[in-house]
């Protein structure tokens, strides 16, 4: 909705499964259940035709309860926070995007033990994109991001800082193609250096498009894929 230079929403969704069984083995069926439940709302207030600035916050909680082979249970909540900003300068040429975020995280599984494990991670982020002219346009950002986590027995931190270019091309609205690059520099991993191309092009009579791209990618683990609660893989590289 929104009330004179004010904007909201708010989402609210559970999605709940019971009586099913996690195990296949004749005899053993059992009654487990699992539930999901988000609760999202959004405020922004409109500076001008040109500035915005909006907050959101989300609340994620699941829980699971498996009988079989062991009676396991599980308990996941996710907290997230931001603060963003939308602005337009230089008689629209140029457009700014700042944004950071805080997310909260608890995970608790049990089945043979109980095993706890908690995060926090903060997100600091800068989109850019700059009109050279009529066909060409520049992108530009920097990401930082610094993650905690906490389990029995294991506690780190990381944090890495990227940052990318990229050049679009644009013909009578049927040719596109793009060249960017990104470097990321990671704590525990190091520092890599990637591209992209991408070309697309549109059949103006059939409206059929044919899109093509080429280039390199990298991305390192999180925390929870290496130590998670619900089964990390302490050794997984990049």
């Amino acid at each position: 909705g929104s009330i004179n230079k004010w904007d909201y929403s708010l989402l609210a969704s559970i999605f709940e499964t019971e009586g099913f069984s996690a195990s296949s083995e004749p005899g053993q069926e059992d009654d487990d259940d699992y539930e999901n439940a988000v609760l999202q709302g959004n405020l922004a207030y409109n500076l001008n035709q040109n500035a915005r600035i909006s907050t959101f916050i989300t609340r994620q909680k699941s829980t699971f309860d498996f009988d079989n082979p062991v009676n396991s249970f599980g308990r996941s909540e996710n907290v997230l926070w931001g603060l963003r900003g939308d602005f337009v300068l230089l008689d629209e040429a140029l457009t700014l995007k700042p944004q950071i975020s805080l997310t909260d995280s608890e995970n608790i599984s049990s089945g043979s033990s109980v095993s706890t494990t908690e995060g926090r991670s903060i997100n600091v982020f800068l989109d850019s994109e700059y009109r050279l002219s009529e066909m060409w346009t520049l992108y530009g950002g920097v990401d930082y991001q610094e993650d905690d986590a906490k389990a029995d027995d294991y506690e780190n931190t990381r944090d890495k800082i990227s940052g990318f270019l990229q050049v679009g091309y644009a013909a009578d609205e049927v040719l596109f193609l793009t060249l960017g690059g990104r470097f990321d520099d990671n704590s525990d991993f190091g520092d890599k250096a990637t591209w992209r191309a991408t070309a697309n092009y549109v059949f103006e009579e059939t409206k059929t498009r044919i899109f093509g791209t080429y280039g390199t990618g990298f991305r390192a683990p999180t925390l929870a894929e290496q130590f998670g609660t619900f089964g990390g893989f302490a050794i997984i590289n990049p």
